[in-house]
């Protein structure tokens, strides 16, 4: 599928990077491997060859978790036509490198070479146990619906054993991740996937992993953009207070390991906190957004007005509550209920006290209702 924003070779190129850039800021360092790249170039075409020579062990595995068994001449393949792009492919091979297709729908004819690469590639559960065996993957999460009974997980762990003469990497089951205030889990097979650029807009880089670290991985939780955004904001600065506590030896020693533990693995830049010590002061998310939305989301007077009052002293100090107002008002801009919205009607009030006759008119008129806008932050680089 083209770029829509004619940016990248491709939509998909244009996701993944928009991914890698939004994961830098919380501290993610990784290599991406494109399988796309990988079957075109020929790189899996041994693991290919593999699965069509134990076609008949593939599906006996996955015939078990099936309501009816698959076609007897079944072969382990998906892919598309490389002139129409289509997807409807009857396939055939020749017992050695080539893969031979037929396009129901059209009637057209193509052959692949496995080791000059294609469009021709494993489907999912044939595909996941033939790169565990490749890349020799000792760990890897996955989430509960390849979890399940008869999921992929479990034909991926035959499949590996019996056809690749490999292990099933030690594994982990994740529950769902739930976006509230914008609806639905996310899923990018539903089409709502909430972006990592999407969450880092409300919340900081740090917060966003503390909430991840903060559960089990089996628990489903969600990601607030609705009026729990300040909870959330709330609980996090609550163990952030617990975790710098000194400890004493009573009952709330075991809560401030917890969250001092939950907190360093957090933090993108791997620093620790050091018991007893005094945290860098943050303000709380609820004064911070009406004192925001009193100087129109100017976040130097917002800044200024803490630095006043002698809260803000540090550097560290401003570098984090410029962080967090950006992420305020954004959430403010973006997600907050009208009702929430204390400075709409006095900016309209004043824009209106401004506006000379002309423009007096075209801004009220008997028969126009006033619109509720709220004024663009003016960010500053500091």
């Amino acid at each position: 599928m083209p770029d829509p924003y004619g940016e990248h070779e491709s939509y998909a190129a244009h996701n993944i990077a928009a991914l890698e850039a939004s994961i830098a800021p919380l501290g993610i360092d990784c290599e991406f491997i494109r399988q796309s790249k990988r079957y075109r170039a020929g790189v899996y075409a041994e693991g290919i060859r593999k699965a069509l020579e134990h076609k008949q062990v593939i599906k006996a595995i996955l015939d078990q978790y099936r309501r009816e068994p698959l076609a007897d001449d079944w072969l382990p393949l998906a892919g598309f036509d490389g002139e129409t792009g289509r997807d409807d492919l009857e396939f055939s091979w020749d017992g050695e490198w080539t893969v031979h297709y037929k396009v129901e729908s059209t009637g057209r004819e193509g052959s692949v070479d496995l080791r000059e690469g294609g469009n021709v590639k494993l489907p999912w559960r044939v595909d996941w146990p033939m790169r565990w065996a490749y890349e020799k993957v000792m760990f890897e999460p996955g989430g509960k619906d390849h979890s399940s009974d008869g999921g992929s997980y479990d034909t991926a762990k035959q499949i590996v054993a019996q056809v690749y003469g490999g292990w099933a990497p030690e594994y982990v089951a994740y529950d769902f991740v739930i976006p509230k205030g914008r609806g639905g889990k996310i899923s990018s097979s539903a089409g709502n996937a909430t972006t990592v650029a999407d969450c880092l807009r409300i919340y900081e880089p740090k917060l966003l992993r503390w909430l991840f670290a903060n559960y089990r991985p089996n628990t489903e939780f969600a990601i607030s953009f609705d009026l729990d955004a300040l909870k959330l904001y709330e609980d996090y600065d609550r163990a952030v207070q617990l975790a710098h506590e000194a400890e004493d030896g009573g009952r709330n020693d075991k809560k401030r390991q917890i969250a001092r533990r939950t907190l360093d693995l957090a933090d993108p830049t791997g620093k620790r906190i050091e018991p007893g010590s005094k945290p860098p002061f943050q303000p709380s998310f609820r004064p911070l957004s009406m004192i925001l939305q009193i100087y129109d989301g100017d976040l130097e007077r917002t800044r200024a007005h803490y630095e006043r009052s002698g809260e803000l002293q540090t550097a560290e100090e401003r570098e984090l509550f410029d962080q967090r107002a950006r992420c305020v008002w954004n959430w403010i801009e973006d997600f907050a209920p009208r009702t929430f919205a204390i400075a709409s009607a006095r900016r309209r009030s004043c824009a209106r006290s401004r506006a000379t006759p002309r423009s007096r008119s075209s801004a009220w008129s008997p028969r126009s209702k006033p619109t509720r806008r709220r004024a663009r932050p003016s960010w500053s680089r500091t």
